[in-house]
């Protein structure tokens, strides 16, 4: 039977050991924000749910053995909503791509000279591409289409985006090269050119918030966009940020 003292004990190094994890996620949020192509948020993300979750698992064990830690348990639930909220700020107020845009291995370099290059005017000035290709994701025999899904989690804003430009017309498959046009935190990569390969362009990003995309093909004859606030398959606060 384990007595009070060692109850109390235990409890304390459960309550550290997670404020512990919790610094150590704040921290490594923070070197992702200043250094992102060395080191990747998600897996830290990952590896404090990872240990939050052993501590959470190893306290409800020991009340096999009568002892009752059920505030313990509860307060430790609060502390890892804590820890999540802490994370979600640091992903908010940002743009989209702020912290990493992954695109193909096949993906050009920066297209030079484009509508979205010579800043053609917006609507919007927090979706710059909103308005500027056309209004429409379907135009000219040509479709720019996307899918969305979570990539850290419900709870974070983070989402993998797969971006496509495919024809309409069996007549006239889609050659050539296409310019895709992200929002400005991408950096270099808002915009920048990919190949179409087996008649569709197609590339991948990881993107923290909706906006809207452009694209060019036929050398710049057709314009397409389309609003990923309106592509379902991405989590709440991706829609929100």
């Amino acid at each position: 039977m384990i007595d009070k003292n060692e109850r109390n004990e235990f409890a304390r190094l459960s309550q550290l050991g997670l404020l512990i994890v919790a610094g150590i996620s704040v921290v490594c949020a923070l070197l992702h924000i200043f250094q992102p192509d060395r080191f990747d948020e998600k897996t830290a993300m990952f590896l404090v749910v990872a240990v939050v979750a052993l501590v959470i698992h190893q306290i409800k064990k020991f009340k096999g053995f009568g002892i009752e830690f059920e505030k313990e348990v509860n307060q430790l639930k609060e502390d890892v909503k804590s820890v999540e909220a802490a994370v979600g700020n640091l992903e908010k107020g940002v743009g989209p791509g702020s912290k990493t845009a992954v695109t193909s291995p096949a993906a050009a370099p920066p297209a030079q000279g484009t509508i979205a290059a010579i800043g053609a005017p917006a609507a919007d000035l927090n979706d710059p591409n909103k308005g500027c290709f056309g209004g429409n994701s379907e135009a000219n025999g040509r479709k720019l289409i996307a899918t969305i899904e979570p990539d850290a989690g419900p709870k974070s804003s983070r989402c993998r985006v797969i971006i496509r430009v495919v024809s309409t017309d069996p007549a006239r498959p889609l050659t050539g090269k296409v310019n895709l046009h992200l929002h400005p935190t991408f950096g270099h990569w808002s915009s920048y050119e990919i190949e179409a390969k087996g008649g569709i362009a197609e590339d991948k990003i990881v993107s923290y918030g909706a906006f809207t995309i452009g694209a060019e093909a036929d050398y710049g004859k057709t314009r397409l966009e389309l609003d990923l606030m309106d592509v379902p398959g991405g989590t709440q606060r991706f829609y929100e940020d």
